[in-house]
């Protein structure tokens, strides 16, 4: 069976919480962090040096607990199953976090180390369109929920828990191909019931930080139509660069992924043009970019998935797709909403 929780981090019991953690802390020190680049080349200490590996666990754990600290405040939805000794082990997982800040527009916020979304403290220079009821210059940043730290275990991974019988085949299966459906519908049920803030203010939109891999793929499979904000730039922010920051490791390469971005869609023997910008060339490319493979690449970027009806019912329309797996794939799913119910 395979579990769906959505609700306040902190009434996810210990054993969930850690679920959580270690698939998070996994996933992001393996695939996106790239601590030993960081080490050798930003800190400058030696992999055959006797302080090397105790950097390296230091890292690890300041991740760890920045999770810890700011998910305990925040909202969290995830996927689990059971180990042969009963304790859950997360398949996938995904932050949500209301923008607290009434006094601070939208724009004003982009940049600023004080900001309650994340992707505002870390990136700057990003924009936001103005839609029909919303407009980023006047309206708050209390209008907006922040999805991020999106992490699912990776097929290998799926494999390995069929193999030791933790998961069936078709299990492992739906967990690949609706895990993350089943996180963001159920998100988004919870979004739908607090619809108005305490201001009084509709929410406008979900500002969702992912790769643009990620987002190309949303798009196919579940029909969201995320609007990218940096198309016209997005850089690290100080703060992000900061060594004292979790995702420092990875803003230290943000340049040389937009680079490599760059050169790889280069026609061959193509003139480069002298005042070329590697990332705004990169950046425009994967704004556009439909096909998963031309939007290669680890780094995450904001996206704005409006509220509104056409959001609506696209998760209708998942809704119904997940019903009809269900049964084809002869899987059960149960659903626990902490928001509501008691804590686990």
């Amino acid at each position: 069976m395979i579990e769906v929780v959505t609700g306040p981090f902190s009434r996810f019991s210990p054993e969930h919480r850690a679920a959580v953690e270690d698939l998070t802390t996994k996933r992001y020190s393996e695939d996106l962090l790239d601590h030993d680049h960081y080490i050798t080349h930003v800190s400058g200490i030696a992999p055959s040096s006797e302080g090397y590996h105790a950097a390296r666990a230091a890292m690890i754990e300041a991740f760890r607990a920045d999770y810890r600290t700011t998910e305990t405040s925040s909202h969290v939805g995830a996927t689990f199953t059971r180990g042969a000794n009963g304790r859950p082990i997360a398949l996938g997982a995904m932050r949500y976090t209301r923008g607290a800040r009434a006094d601070l527009s939208v724009t004003a916020s982009i940049g600023r180390a004080d900001s309650s979304l994340q992707t505002h403290a870390l990136l700057r220079d990003f924009r936001y369109p103005r839609l029909p009821g919303f407009d980023p210059d006047r309206d708050p940043e209390t209008r907006l929920v922040e999805l991020g730290r999106w992490v699912a275990v990776d097929p290998n991974g799926l494999r390995d828990m069929v193999a030791a019988d933790t998961l069936t085949s078709t299990e492992a299966d739906y967990a690949l191909w609706f895990g993350t459906a089943e996180i963001s519908l159920q998100l988004h049920r919870m979004t739908s019931r607090y619809r108005v803030r305490r201001n009084g203010q509709p929410l406008a939109g979900y500002l969702w930080t992912c790769a643009p891999r990620s987002a190309v793929l949303l798009h196919r499979r579940m029909g969201l139509r995320l609007i990218p904000l940096f198309a016209d730039g997005c850089q690290p922010t100080d703060l992000a660069l900061s060594q004292g920051c979790f995702a420092a490791p990875l803003f230290a390469r943000y340049q040389a992924e937009l680079e490599a971005v760059a050169e790889r869609i280069r026609p061959a023997g193509a003139c480069v043009q002298a005042d070329a910008d590697p990332a705004s060339v990169a950046l425009r490319h994967l704004a556009t970019a439909t096909k998963p493979q031309a939007a290669a690449g680890t780094l995450s970027l904001p996206y704005l998935l409006p509220y509104d009806d056409d959001t609506f019912a696209r998760f209708d329309d998942i809704e119904d797709a997940l019903a009809a797996a269900e049964t084809t794939f002869g899987v059960r799913v149960a659903h626990v909403h902490l928001e509501t119910g008691a804590p686990l």
